[in-house]
């Protein structure tokens, strides 16, 4: 269900990247490797690709490789801890011995464990203590720097994130993933945590986008992030040359062409022409390297309608797209979580549309598809479980509260108050506060609103932010109001969050 809330601390987190010894230039350092205990040559040199393909958004590369490399080293332990699977309980078998043979491993292991089960509970402040750790026991080692960076990132500590970033860069100036660090700053990539608004800076952007292609020139992702800083700054012309360019490096690369085909897409989404967006999103499906891709694809399809205000279309693409999905060579799990996501996005369009009865059968439908997910574990995992009880509560709030039944919206957002403000990690109350904050204004009382929505940033959450927006306005804060109403309006990157609120903020925007 990746998306549908505000990211959590774990997804703010990337993926620890470990890199080969490179000598810097005129540096007078050498760029320790993280260690790694497996005895495998072959297994680690697959491990090293796989994190390096995942560094470029090249799932599919580095699944492959992370399995490979396993095989070849069954106790290989960070392998064990990052080998994607759809099987919840070899998932579980895999971290479970990641966690035993930690014990036995190297420092580097040991606190990359200790990192992720930290990430998973919501221990933010666990988190960035394990990463400074991990800097005092490996001070030349541009990951290290790169893996604290990450971690003040997920806290929203711009400045710590950015001085870590920066002595990566100093030890590796072609640490890949320090300047991908920095770029995220500045530009979306999908779930990324950015700058607030005043600091951002397209020269800044540019700069960093620029490390990333100097360190990695054949990789698509980098031309990528170029074309999403045009996009962002409204330059579609500009952004669709550095996507074709993407999509060049994928063919000689021998990657898929698929997401040059659906950030083109974008563009013109973006541009409102959506025969030629919803054209190139079924390009992107027919070229997509594996049936998740053509899933997840047709979701962004799905979406356009949404921009449109076209939810009897969303409908029906959610249609089709269940009976395509039904044909995929999917796992079992797999297809329960696409599953889920229709219900959802039916959910969206039916709440949209103002049919009450249907998208009280969407949420309904969703949660049980999600509960039949979490029971193919046979092993009892309180963290997913409170996670699903967490996701039910938020989505019966917004369903109360979209729908004008404030009395049940009020004892639901006690119960969602009760699952979150066991998190202690950065906006685990969000939700909670955001639809208090709609509660409020909804009911009149947009002073007490904008108190409540105080915490909501237009650059990380749209969707409420539309409401913030809202509040500020009833209170005559109309400068305010408007600064948001503009963002979301020339904000050009997809999701069903502006799907739902870029045109209303269209509408709000002064002449």
């Amino acid at each position: 269900m990746k998306g549908f809330i505000k990211m959590s601390f774990l997804n703010k987190i990337y993926i620890p990247i470990t890199l080969v010894i490179l000598l810097v230039g005129c540096s007078k350092s050498t760029d320790i490797e993280l260690p790694l205990s497996s005895t495998n040559e072959e297994a680690v040199n697959l491990y090293r690709g796989a994190q390096s393909a995942w560094a470029e958004n090249n799932g599919p590369k580095g699944r492959d490789m992370m399995e490979k490399a396993l095989s070849l080293d069954p106790d290989f332990i960070l392998a064990n801890l990052y080998v994607p699977t759809n099987d919840p309980n070899k998932w579980q078998e895999y971290r479970d011995r990641a966690q035993l043979n930690s014990e036995n491993g190297n420092d580097h292991e040991k606190i990359s464990v200790k990192l992720w089960i930290a990430a998973r509970e919501g221990r933010s402040d666990d988190y960035i203590n394990l990463c400074k750790d991990l800097v005092s026991k490996y001070p030349n080692s541009s990951e290290a720097y790169v893996e604290l960076g990450n971690a003040y990132t997920g806290i929203e500590d711009f400045d710590k994130a950015i001085e870590n970033y920066k002595k990566a860069i100093d030890i590796n100036p072609n640490q890949y993933n320090a300047w991908r660090g920095l770029a995220s700053h500045e530009v979306t990539f999908g779930g990324n945590t950015l700058l607030p608004k005043n600091r951002q800076s397209k020269k800044a952007a540019l700069q960093y986008a620029k490390g990333m292609v100097k360190a990695r020139p054949n990789a698509p992702f980098s031309y990528q992030a170029k074309g999403n800083i045009e996009r962002q700054y409204g330059d579609m012309e500009a952004a669709r040359i550095q996507y074709e360019k993407m999509t060049e490096a994928a063919i000689k690369a021998n990657h898929s062409q698929g997401a040059g085909y659906n950030l083109i897409a974008h563009t013109y989404l973006f541009s409102g022409n959506y025969k030629d967006a919803k054209k190139n999103y079924l390009l992107a499906s027919k070229n997509a390297p594996n049936d998740w891709s053509k899933y997840s694809y047709g979701e962004f399809g799905l979406w356009s309608y949404l921009y449109e205000g076209d939810y009897k279309g969303a409908l029906s693409e959610a249609d089709n797209l269940e009976k395509k999905l039904m044909t995929y060579d999917l796992s079992e799990a797999q297809i329960l979580d696409r599953r889920a996501g229709l219900q959802f996005n039916r959910f969206l369009a039916h709440a949209y549309n103002q049919n009450k009865s249907a998208a009280y059968d969407a949420m309904r439908a969703n949660w049980r598809i999600r509960k039949d997910r979490l029971d193919m574990n046979k092993a009892k995992d309180l963290v997913s479980e409170e996670g699903y009880r967490r996701f039910n509560s938020w989505m019966e709030s917004w369903y109360y509260v979209l729908f004008g039944d404030y009395t049940r919206a009020q004892k639901s957002l006690d119960n969602l108050y009760k699952l979150a403000s066991k998190r202690k990690t950065q906006g685990a109350l969000d939700n909670y506060n955001a639809l208090s904050g709609m509660v409020s204004l909804f009911t009149g009382d947009p002073e007490k609103a904008v108190s409540q929505f105080e915490t909501i940033e237009k650059e990380n959450n749209l969707y409420y932010a539309y409401f913030k927006g809202l509040a500020y306005e009833g209170i005559g804060e109309d400068e305010k109001a408007q600064n948001i109403f503009a963002f979301i309006a020339n904000y050009n990157f997809q999701g069903w969050e502006p799907g739902l609120v870029r045109n209303l903020a269209k509408g709000k925007v002064s002449g």
